[in-house]
């Protein structure tokens, strides 16, 4: 595995050629934003299923952005979005093997492959977008704390964009936020978000 490379060793060919890593680097800092998304109509893809138009109620979403000052420039930046802290179970690796199956392991598996593009399998959920060390399922209440990633590729058909589920040590996750607080009032309106004081 390329660990030692701006890549993470997962990344296929479209991404590599965008310079899209799943490897946050080194001169990265993070700045937190609180992004509000407004109710819509919105297409809900279904697994083996015709898709589906759902109401999307709205929400605030909790993302962390590379700050510009220590953004690399030879990389699609590694933002991420917060789903919160999670554990991460033998169930829960048999969804994302199914949920995250390349075009090649839907022929194995005899399901349809839904996405006109071939994106990392479960292996990417699994490594830490930080320290690159994969993830195991346990029973042992080991804490990790779930974001997506927006992931780009370029290929021949087009360009394919996809928000990629990572599991992130908590260590990893506490590196890059320990200069932060981000606070919610539920009803009100009002928010906080910055540096610690």
């Amino acid at each position: 595995m390329e660990t030692s490379s701006i890549f993470s060793g997962l990344e296929n060919e479209g991404m590599r050629d965008l310079t899209n890593t799943l490897k946050i680097q080194p001169t990265y800092t993070y700045e937190p934003n609180i992004l509000e998304l407004q109710p819509a109509r919105v297409v809900c893809c279904m697994d083996g299923a015709p898709s589906k138009n759902v109401n999307f109620r709205g929400c605030k979403i909790i993302r962390l952005l590379v700050s510009a000052d220590s953004s690399d420039v030879t990389t699609f930046p590694v933002n991420l979005t917060i789903a919160g802290p999670c554990y991460y179970t033998k169930e829960d690796k048999k969804d994302f093997e199914i949920m995250m199956r390349t075009r090649e392991q839907s022929l194995l598996m005899k399901l349809p492959y839904i996405s006109k593009f071939d994106w990392p399998d479960y292996r990417a959920i699994e490594q830490c977008p930080k320290c690159c060390k994969r993830q195991k399922p346990s029973s042992s209440g080991t804490r990790y704390w779930l974001v997506y990633q927006q992931c780009i590729q370029c290929t021949e058909i087009g360009v394919g964009t996809r928000m990629m589920p990572r599991l992130m040590c908590e260590e990893c996750f506490e590196s890059i936020t320990d200069e932060f607080y981000v606070s919610v009032v539920v009803g009100s309106g009002t928010e906080a978000v910055g540096p610690e004081t």
